[in-house]
């Protein structure tokens, strides 16, 4: 396969990823506009890839660039961290009801005895 093609389907295939993550980000702006800019950045990235023109590089960039920005003003307003911590609890909260559920298993006799 051709890498030129490998290439624009990459970068076609992730900017897809972050286009439907960032519709799913629900009372984060900035880690949503940074999901939307680095979709549109790996758009154009695949155009580049597909005819060349230099200036969609130059273009790119200044949106992947601004995209960082948005990044690390998600960082610093917390909307990260925010995220984390709920994945955490979500977590933990699977391992009690799991090991709760395998406690309630062992301790249930065998239908057959």
């Amino acid at each position: 396969m051709d890498s030129q093609l490998v290439r624009t389907l990459v970068a076609t295939g992730l900017a897809v990823i972050m286009a439907a993550l960032a519709f799913g980000t629900r009372g984060q702006p900035y880690r949503r506009a940074t999901l939307l800019l680095g979709a549109l950045g790996m758009g154009l990235l695949a155009l580049y890839n597909i005819n060349g023109l230099v200036f969609l590089a130059w273009i790119t960039l200044a949106v992947l660039i601004v995209a960082m920005v948005c990044y690390i003003l998600s960082w610093k307003n917390g909307e990260v961290l925010k995220r984390h911590q709920e994945m955490r609890l979500e977590m933990i909260e699977e391992v009690k009801r799991r090991r709760a559920a395998a406690d309630a298993k062992r301790r249930t006799p065998p239908a057959g005895k």
